[in-house]
């Protein structure tokens, strides 16, 4: 008997509770639950997303019939209106979810998900996302940045493509001035050899006079002799003699004298010239010559060592954009 009344007693509390509860407000099973998981920060153009989830007081996921969104604008006109979501998780998890690309227009968005589920039951919850003015000019600057660094990229890869132009020009000039260089110092050695063993002007004019002065000699003897011969022609000039073979060889004489004076004198108008003209050689060759070469010489070095310096700079210049390291900070 006392049993009985701990249990009926029991059994008044339990009865009390549960009518103190519904009175109160308080469900005995509570009601489905329906509330929204995505809540987001986006950028223009990107992708975004509503994911909302159904389920019932013990957790487990509610088929639906269907579920719907519903997007706002910031000015609270419709920008996505009664489409349909993409329920392939419901029966696990009890998710339903939306894609759609985020808008230009920046500010608040209001969202609402719909779901429609058996014995003509609704459920709505609501929330917002931002599209935010500070993530669209992040995303701008980032752009320009990976513009800027592909477009400097672009002028590195040209400045490298340069560089090894120039650079492989810079060898080939370096190979032909070495080329002219060498060549230079032989015609160099040459005219100075030319200079050290050619006859000194005083010798050369000295040997020139005694020539000259050996074909006045000539000359003079020449005339002594014709001179004398006139005395002999005067007496070959008889009729009685005039044929004879003495006189006759006396002509012959004097024929090969005249002959040589005037050979002698063409020489001498000869050997003048040669003295004029290997004066001439002689100053060129010692003068202008040499100091052209000279200069051309020491030109050709200058070229070699500016070339070496260049080449150098090239390389330096080429190095230091090599070792070149950027770093940015974008936010």
């Amino acid at each position: 008997m006392k049993k009985i009344m701990i249990g009926l007693l029991v059994s008044i509390l339990v009865a009390g509770a549960l009518i103190y509860s519904y009175e109160h407000g308080n469900n005995v099973i509570g009601e489905d639950i329906f509330y929204m998981v995505s809540h987001s920060e986006y950028w223009s153009g990107e992708q975004g997303q509503i994911i909302a989830r159904l389920y019932d007081w013990q957790g487990s996921p509610i088929t639906v019939d269907n579920c719907t969104i519903d997007i706002f604008y910031p000015d609270k006109t419709s920008f996505v209106s009664n489409a349909l979501t993409n329920d392939s998780l419901q029966t696990t998890t009890g998710t339903h979810f939306y894609y759609f690309t985020i808008p230009a227009t920046e500010g608040i968005y209001q969202y609402m998900a719909t779901c429609n589920y058996p014995n003509q039951k609704t459920r709505s919850v609501a929330s917002t996302f931002h599209v935010s003015p500070a993530l669209n000019l992040n995303k701008v600057i980032n752009l320009s940045i990976a513009d800027l660094t592909a477009q400097e990229l672009a002028h590195y890869n040209t400045m490298q493509l340069n560089f090894s132009f120039i650079n492989s020009e810079l060898v080939i000039v370096k190979d032909d001035l070495t080329t002219i260089k060498l060549n230079l110092t032989d015609i160099h050695d040459d005219t100075n050899y030319i200079r050290e063993n050619m006859l000194t002007e005083s010798v050369f004019t000295d040997n020139i006079t005694t020539v000259m002065n050996n074909q006045n000699t000539i000359i003079t003897q020449g005339n002594n002799i014709l001179n004398n011969l006139t005395a002999i022609e005067n007496f070959c000039d008889d009729a009685t003699t005039s044929g004879s073979s003495l006189c006759l060889w006396v002509t012959e004489i004097k024929n090969k004298v005249t002959d040589i004076n005037n050979t002698v004198v063409s020489y001498n108008t000869i050997l003048i010239d040669i003295n004029s003209t290997t004066h001439s050689v002689y100053d060129y060759v010692t003068g202008t010559l040499a100091t052209n070469i000279n200069n051309i010489y020491t030109l050709t070095q200058t070229i070699e060592t500016n070339t070496v310096q260049i080449n150098n700079t090239v390389n330096t210049i080429q190095q230091n954009q090599e070792d070149q390291v950027w770093m940015e900070v974008t936010s």
